[in-house]
């Protein structure tokens, strides 16, 4: 088989990975598939120049369908706060397009390096335990959510990770429970990626001429992950409701490691 048919079987395999991590961490899923893609958009011959623009672009588009379906089966199981939601999708608007007009100007090695040493920065902060306090703390009013809002989405679609690998924390930090933050999380998730993927097919559509992509987003991979991860998403949402919050921390934390790793020295 060529690269070019066995990338399809890689997309498929790395939307169902991505799903499960995506509905059990909390983090969309876009931790696994920037990386994935931009090995494998490398490898079959993309122009190197806008290799990770369209990673990240297509992990957006994709993450829409994952969130969505990891955000009911979460809904299900009453882990998410809409009001939260409701809250800070202004900031989140205002976020992403920041985001997208951003990583539109940023070279490819720049957003490379930079998302490797913000993923591994993280998992390092996640390998210590969560205060034993548990009491949820009100979040902050008008205008400090709005301003914490707005640069989550903002650094969330410069590395295409769709939020949840910064707002996980950010509600953990106001001791909201692990998996009330988790699936919070992957709702705010949807608008952050959604609103993203219109960014980057508007900044994209000038640059690309590809003939199978849409802007930054490379139709292939798009389908076949968004395929594979919402089938699997529902699974990774009832195995972050089964297991223990530390072990949930645990895993992230080391899954963040060895993406950042990965980006930074691969």
């Amino acid at each position: 088989m060529t690269p070019l048919l066995i990338s399809y079987f890689l997309y498929l395999g790395v939307g169902i990975v991505a799903g499960i991590a995506g509905g059990m961490l909390g983090i969309g899923g876009g931790t696994i598939t920037v990386p994935a893609l931009f090995m494998i958009f490398k490898w079959i011959g993309l122009p190197q120049n806008i290799i990770m623009q369209l990673a990240i672009g297509t992990s957006l588009a994709a993450m829409v369908i994952n969130t969505s379906s990891a955000a009911r089966a979460h809904h299900h199981k009453n882990a998410v706060m809409w009001a939260v939601v409701k809250r800070m999708l202004p900031g989140v608007a205002i976020g992403s397009m920041l985001g997208g007009l951003t990583a539109h100007y940023l070279s490819g090695v720049v957003l490379e390096i930079f998302f490797g040493i913000f993923a591994f920065a993280l998992g390092i902060h996640h390998l210590k335990p969560l205060n034993p306090q548990v009491k949820e703390r009100c979040l902050p009013g008008f205008p400090l959510i709005d301003f914490f809002s707005s640069i989550i989405a903002w650094i969330s679609n410069i590395l295409g990770i769709g939020g949840g690998i910064l707002l996980v924390p950010f509600l953990n930090a106001y001791r909201i429970h692990e998996k009330k933050a988790i699936g919070t999380s992957v709702a705010i998730s949807i608008f952050i990626s959604s609103f993203g993927v219109l960014f980057y097919l508007f900044f994209g559509m000038e640059d690309i001429g590809l003939g199978i992509s849409l802007g930054y987003i490379y139709l292939p991979a798009f389908f076949l992950l968004s395929i594979g991860s919402y089938f699997a998403a529902p699974y990774g949402a009832k195995l972050a409701h089964s297991m223990p919050s530390n072990t949930l921390r645990k895993i992230y934390a080391f899954a963040m490691i060895l993406v950042g790793s990965l980006m930074i020295f691969g």
